[in-house]
């Protein structure tokens, strides 16, 4: 009877740990699980803000630019270096 009480023993030793394993598992997969679903709930808003901006500009009720100070002067610099030859765009830098 003994052998027999140590083997029962050590079949619950094992399902006990393999029920806490269970257990830890499925907490994290319901914490990951939620993260995501908040993530998803937060970029579907963000997606839908996006959207009615798009709409906005669209139906020309808002239409930002954003043009750099110096975006002109780029551009005929530009211009300008394109019109050199390999030797004088080398000399400019």
């Amino acid at each position: 009877m003994d052998a027999f009480s140590r083997m029962i023993d050590d079949v619950l030793v094992i399902e006990t740990i393999a029920f806490v394993v269970m257990l830890v598992a499925a907490a994290m997969a319901s914490a990951g699980i939620y993260r995501f679903i908040k993530h998803r709930k937060k970029r579907e808003a963000n997606d839908a803000s996006e959207q009615q901006e798009l709409s906005n500009a669209i139906h020309g009720r808002m239409i930002e630019f954003y043009v750099p100070d110096n975006f002109r002067a780029n551009r005929q610099g530009a211009r300008v270096r394109s019109h050199l030859s390999a030797s004088q765009r080398k000399q400019r830098g």
